[in-house]
């Protein structure tokens, strides 16, 4: 019974450990970086809404496009960003993706089609849809850009969406936004959001994945000490029990 006990302890320890030493760490993992023929994206996405195109190692979409990322899942992604020529257009980030009209859509947006420049922030629920008691009024960028790279980030515990432009025109710096209480979609996919297929870019979707870890030598050092010792339980107690 006492071996039994101890060896019970034993794997259990060493099922801790080496828990321990692969629990996901966070790690922003570029998923596509379109550096590809020209022409519509691969298979690694599905198109929900409209098209999307790779234009020069960077991607554009048609009017109210929405593309989610096949087979992955997470609370924050990352893209660079730019808007080119004349007219209204967005680029978006789409996260908890359940549905056309059930996700997170937050769109950096060009709303004077005049000069080249994201000049509004919105976020919304739905594929370009607004849910009213839901991040109702856009939100001026300040000052507007041309081009930078996005983050959004979905905090589970708080549902505040944080919204981070970095890179700015090139520029050090950062500009924080943040939309709060996001109600729940029920899903959890990931995607990409476009308006007017000759103007706003997107490059380099990346998104915060779980990576196993290995183990440190001190981890390593844990490992071994409690196999050891645990034989050296087993030997010892079949010692005493043959004496």
């Amino acid at each position: 019974m006492i071996k039994n006990r101890l060896l019970l302890f034993l794997l259990f320890s060493l099922y801790i450990i080496s828990l321990s030493a692969s629990l996901a760490q966070a790690a922003v993992t570029i998923l596509d970086n379109f550096n590809h023929s020209d022409g519509p994206i691969d298979g690694t996405w599905t198109v929900q809404s409209g098209t999307f195109n790779i234009v020069n190692n960077a991607v554009q979409g048609g009017d109210y496009a929405l593309a989610t990322f096949n087979g992955k899942s997470s609370n924050i992604l990352e893209a660079d960003v730019e808007a080119t020529g004349s007219g209204i257009q967005y680029v978006a980030l789409v996260l908890g993706y359940r549905d056309l009209n059930n996700n997170y859509f937050i769109k950096a947006q060009d709303d004077d089609g005049g000069t080249p420049d994201f000049n509004r922030l919105y976020c919304y629920y739905g594929n370009n849809h607004q849910l009213p008691h839901w991040a109702n009024d856009p939100i001026s960028l300040s000052p507007s850009f041309t081009s930078a790279h996005m983050r959004v980030e979905y905090n589970p515990s708080t549902h505040n969406i944080t919204i981070i432009f970095s890179n700015v025109d090139g520029v050090s710096g950062t500009q924080q936004y943040i939309c709060p209480d996001a109600p729940l979609t029920g899903g959890n996919g990931i995607g990409m959001g476009s308006f007017n297929i000759s103007r706003g870019k997107l490059d380099n979707f990346a998104a915060d994945l779980p990576s196993v870890a290995i183990p440190t030598m001190t981890e390593w050092g844990m490992i071994i000490f409690v196999v050891l010792a645990g034989l050296g339980a087993v030997y010892y107690l079949r010692r005493q029990r043959r004496a």
